[in-house]
């Protein structure tokens, strides 16, 4: 169990993987580690990690609709970065190009556009 610290209090903790389960889907993400995140022992979201090449990829991360806004994207990315480094590595993701408050969330935390598809922003750290 790893623990995140989230602004100045709250922690926001990453564990353990969900990739149990024998359905399609769950095969598909079994090349991905899978973390749940949880703050005050509730679920509030996932995080999805591959690897690909050199870098360490962010597939998807999910937050509760309730508790977005809150800072545990933010914080949930921040860790990602930093296990990319310590696994010297850098972190890529795609954003949706109608997520713009998605994007601004990730240049926040320095990731840098490094090209574009017909539908998304590809993004880099370092």
């Amino acid at each position: 169990m790893k623990m995140l610290t989230r602004n100045w209090w709250k922690p926001l903790i990453v564990r353990g993987s969900l990739c149990n389960s024998k359905s399609s889907s769950a095969r598909l993400l079994r090349t991905m580690k899978c973390s749940c995140l949880s703050l005050e022992g509730v679920d509030v979201g996932a995080l999805y990690l591959g690897r690909r090449d050199e870098d360490m990829w962010l597939e998807l991360m999910e937050v509760a609709p309730d508790r977005q806004g809150q800072g545990l994207g933010a914080a949930a990315l921040s860790w990602v970065v930093e296990q990319s480094a310590k696994a010297s590595c850098g972190t890529m993701l795609q954003v949706h190009k109608v997520n713009a408050r998605a994007k601004r969330l990730h240049e926040r935390r320095g990731l840098a556009e490094v090209g574009e598809t017909e539908t998304h922003h590809l993004l880099r750290h370092p």
